[in-house]
């Protein structure tokens, strides 16, 4: 199954994610902050990235851009739907919160499969 990286700062939010998406049978690796994104992106290489666009110590938008650097496609997670627009069409989903967990997992499953 494919490697993910999920990047959430809100720690409930994180481990809801990153519990979800070890039941749906995905190798997650899910971190708080751009940082330790930048250093897990460093150590490997992820199919998907799954990331908040505010997070406490830079932007997930940039932090996208250094994931398709690496050949990662990219779902960024926002409660401001205009900060979810696509900036690479097929490469990057946005996805507004709220949503239904559902709706993540499919979003996930179709950039997998790409």
């Amino acid at each position: 199954m494919a490697k993910l990286l999920l990047v959430e700062d809100d720690d409930a939010v994180r481990a809801t994610l990153c519990e979800a998406l070890e039941l749906e049978g995905y190798a997650a690796d899910c971190v708080a902050s751009c940082a330790e994104a930048e250093a897990a992106l460093a150590r490997e290489p992820y199919a998907l990235v799954v990331t908040d666009v505010r997070l406490p110590d830079g932007s997930g938008r940039d932090l996208a851009h250094k994931a398709i650097a690496r050949g990662a496609n990219v779902i960024l997670l926002s409660g401001h739907p205009d900060e979810v627009r696509a900036i690479a069409p097929g490469r990057i989903t946005g996805v507004a919160k709220p949503f239904r967990l559902d709706d993540l997992m499919q979003a996930i499953a179709r950039h997998i499969a790409v």
